[in-house]
């Protein structure tokens, strides 16, 4: 999905708002079993400020990608070429030229991408119908604006990897809940207690700050590293049903981590001076959904933007 995206910009797109992107359509591909890119589009520019033509443009792009992973419904295409007549700018042809295309029906979403072969700067735009095929496509001529407007097909099997990629199970370890001795079915806090004093197994002897110490779980002085020890259950009926929880959960502690200020109590202090590096250590469990991976993994980009590192861990 980045490279549709950064193809259809001509520029590099940071790599949470990929993330963003693909939990997004992730959701709403779930749930609706459709991409409403103009609702992304308007998010996008709340999110990262870009303007209505550039919001546009990336949900586009990225719903040309996510689109691969359709499955077919029917093999009908609409045939058709036609030249549009040249346009003071580009944006007015192509809204003309979209006009055209805006015929697959109600269900049909639109597309920017690259042809693989085309004039001009290859600026493709066009609308997906539901069975996961592009139908129509413009392509933009540089020197005098006009659109040639073509049937034919955008999406490739290679934008199913991309999807792939952002749903990828990416657990550091994976171990038996025997070696923890949890169980998912347990309540919260002695689940957390078991993977806390798992964690503290490879840690220094000292490094365990006391019971109920803010944020903080551990502190190893000679690496100058802050973890905070956490399990989810992504299994739970509200987590499956709303996988966007396992990223707002997952912040929430980033969120925390990043804004630790200092904090004293029964006799150990720790304070951001004393802090190089900050961590999490989140425990899930193996039957994690690549809806709720995709989540995951959004989440722990949001974390490097943050200086916190989350590593997750899997137990089955």
């Amino acid at each position: 999905m980045k490279l549709a995206i950064d193809r259809a910009l001509g520029e590099d797109i940071p790599i949470k708002m990929v993330y963003d992107l693909t939990a997004t359509f992730a959701q709403q591909m779930q749930a609706e079993g459709v991409v409403a890119t103009n609702k992304v589009s308007e998010a996008l520019q709340k999110e990262y400020g870009l303007d209505e033509v550039q919001a546009g443009i990336v949900a586009s792009a990225a719903a040309s990608a996510f689109g691969g992973i359709g499955k077919a419904k029917g093999n009908s295409q609409p045939k058709i070429e036609q030249i549009l007549k040249p346009e003071k700018n580009w944006e007015t042809a192509r809204n003309k030229a979209l006009d055209l295309v805006g015929n697959l029906g109600a269900d049909s979403k639109p597309v920017i991408g690259r042809l693989e072969v085309s004039t001009g700067n290859g600026k493709v735009i066009g609308r997906q119908s539901s069975d996961g095929k592009v139908g129509w496509r413009v392509a933009s001529d540089p020197e005098n604006q006009a659109m040639l407007v073509s049937g034919g097909l955008l999406v490739k099997d290679k934008t199913k990897a991309a999807i792939s990629f952002m749903s990828r199970n990416t657990a550091t370890a994976t171990v038996k809940a025997t070696e923890v001795g949890m169980q998912w079915e347990q309540e919260n806090m002695k689940q957390g207690m078991l993977w806390e004093d798992y964690v503290g197994k490879s840690l220094p002897a000292d490094a365990r700050l006391p019971k109920n110490f803010k944020t903080f779980d551990y502190y190893d002085g000679a690496t100058k590293t802050a973890t905070s020890v956490k399990s989810m259950d992504t299994q739970t009926m509200a987590k499956l049903a709303n996988p966007n929880q396992v990223y707002g959960s997952i912040k929430g502690k980033i969120d925390a981590a990043a804004k630790f200020k200092e904090y004293a109590l029964s006799g150990r202090e720790l304070t951001p001076s004393m802090i190089f590096n900050r961590e999490i250590q989140l425990v899930i469990p193996a039957d994690t959904t690549k809806t709720q991976w995709a989540e995951i993994n959004r989440a722990i980009e949001y974390g490097k933007s943050q200086g916190v590192k989350v590593t997750v861990t899997q137990v089955k």
